[in-house]
């Protein structure tokens, strides 16, 4: 168990580190494609485009290939991706590189997180908050020496190339140690489920992560904005706000392992919830720095655990795994369009800080949907008896 905990984990590192990577790069490629500041945003809402686009048939190419196959090519998708955006000559080429790129985010994405509800199960702890919390290491440690590249005047084709490169090469002993989840090959469903509507359970915790997302997604893009317009604060303290609000999130969901086994998962996200709502609000009536940045801490540390302990539910080995998870990803992955769109849409008829009431609102759902994980578990549990019962669904076969 400690092997495949190790694994994992790198597995959640290495994809942080393609992420981290490319943050560092956006200005070269703006530079590059010569876009201004409004093509460029279209151009970045082409990643959860291309996630959103696939993530419907990925549950039944998850199912058809076996986690560690479909596991080793989403990441080396992901990583060979990470060379693309760079390559780009002009604008419609960026916008069709980058969706390729959200693609295989979306793909790589359900599978590490089917592996790692896998490796919770069977080590019998929650450990998914601080797989998400190593995510965000490894996210930092690539920005790091993407910052040094560009300290350097490294050229962003050569550096973005490189890392690709090395990323594949640290990936491939990764994927051969990868833990074999039971069943590795899940038994096919019936074609009307494929990509059928999901469930009152699958939206029930998909919803829930859509509101972490959303709180997610609206804080790293709107931020340092955020922080610069509203809080009075200066470019260089606005852009430092984005760095401790990552390091919260990544610190909170590196502790939520402890906190989920002692609070339970739905306590603990109540609990998150309450913290979140509160920074929201302080973001949404307060006009200073210092208030400014505990918002978006008390923010970051309340989302933290909900977001994994979602995926570590609908992700627990089973005959609809799979397909659980990526129809959940479908819905977060969609957050991550909504939230900007509805931010600036709400900021440009209202005002920033009435805009981040959504937010609050997102921030307070959570509180209110947190039931949502135990029934999706009761009703999955009863689904699957009924099945076997009707001879639908095989029993899993033993571990090889």
């Amino acid at each position: 168990m400690i092997r495949d905990r190790v694994t994992v984990s790198a597995i959640f590192i290495i994809h942080g580190m393609v992420s981290g990577t490319l943050a560092t790069r956006i200005p070269f490629i703006q530079e590059r494609v010569h876009a201004d500041i409004g093509g460029l945003g279209i151009a970045l809402l082409a990643p959860s485009a291309g996630a959103v686009v696939v993530m419907p048939f990925a549950g039944a190419l998850y199912r058809r290939m076996g986690a560690r196959s479909f596991t080793g090519l989403a990441m080396a998708m992901w990583a060979a991706a990470l060379a693309l955006p760079a390559l780009a000559t002009n604008l419609v080429v960026l916008c069709g590189l980058l969706a390729v790129y959200g693609v295989a985010a979306g793909l790589s994405d359900i599978a590490i997180n089917a592996q790692g509800a896998a490796v919770e199960q069977a080590v019998g702890r929650p450990i998914m908050p601080g797989l998400h919390g190593l995510w965000y290491v490894g996210a930092l440690l690539a920005s790091g020496v993407g910052a040094l590249a560009v300290g350097q005047d490294i050229d962003g084709r050569v550096h973005l190339g490189g890392m690709a490169v090395v990323l594949l090469v640290a990936l491939w002993p990764v994927w051969r140690r990868l833990p074999l989840p039971v069943p590795d090959r899940l038994p096919d469903e019936p074609a009307s489920r494929r990509l059928s509507w999901p469930t009152r359970a699958i939206l029930g915790v998909g919803l829930l992560g859509f509101c972490a997302v959303f709180a997610d997604a609206t804080s790293t893009n709107l931020s340092v904005m955020y922080m610069v317009k509203v809080m009075g604060a200066n470019p260089a303290l606005a852009a430092v706000t984005f760095t401790i609000y990552s390091c919260a999130l990544a610190g909170a969901r590196i502790l939520g392992n402890g906190v989920v086994r002692r609070m339970g998962a739905v306590n603990a996200v109540r609990a998150g919830s309450v913290i979140a709502t509160v920074g929201g609000i302080v973001l949404v009536v307060s006009r200073t720095p210092v208030l400014g940045i505990g918002g978006f801490v008390l923010l970051g540390i309340g989302i933290a655990v909900t977001l994994p302990v979602v995926f570590a539910t609908v992700g627990a080995p089973g005959p609809h795994a799979g397909a659980a998870v990526a129809r959940v990803a479908t819905l977060t992955y969609g957050a991550g369009l909504a939230a900007p769109a509805a931010i600036g849409g709400l900021a440009q008829v209202t005002s920033m800080p009435l805009s981040f009431a959504l937010v609050v609102l997102a921030a307070a759902a959570a509180f209110f949907l947190a039931p949502q994980l135990d029934r999706y578990q009761e009703t999955t549990r009863n689904q699957e008896v009924n099945e076997r019962r009707s001879g639908e669904v095989p029993a899993e076969r033993p571990e090889s």
